[in-house]
């Protein structure tokens, strides 16, 4: 019985350690790029793997700034992207963030501006 205790008491550690871990390393192989066309993240642990939304099928763009970066004024944030086939929900629907970004709101503006110009360029 104390054999299954310490395993249970162990699993639950994990739990609990393991997530706080995985950002930090997966933080190294993190990178993100934008382009004229499309939108790419670059992330993985163990191996790279990589997203891309076209500029022309984002549909949203959101920032998000936790209360951990505004009490330890970090300064950084989140922006989310979104398209019409992976719509961002309050139930965490798909899609792509670029994360721990610097100036946020100011990245923000520029990455806003940037698909907005790309989008009267498509209409033309």
């Amino acid at each position: 019985m104390i054999i299954v205790a310490a395993i249970v008491t162990a699993l639950m550690a994990a739990s609990i350690v393991i997530p706080l871990f995985v950002p930090i390393f997966g933080y190294k192989n993190r990178f993100y790029a934008v382009t004229n066309k499309r939108l790419i993240v670059q992330k993985g642990i163990m191996g790279i793997d990589f997203e891309f939304i076209p500029i022309e099928s984002v549909q949203y763009v959101s920032v998000n700034v936790s209360a951990l970066d505004k009490m330890i004024k970090k300064g950084t944030g989140t922006i989310s992207f979104a398209t019409v086939s992976a719509p961002v929900t309050t139930k965490g629907g798909t899609k792509i963030n670029f994360t721990d970004i610097e100036n946020v709101y100011e990245t923000y503006k520029v990455l806003k501006a940037f698909i907005d110009k790309s989008k009267e360029k498509e209409t033309k």
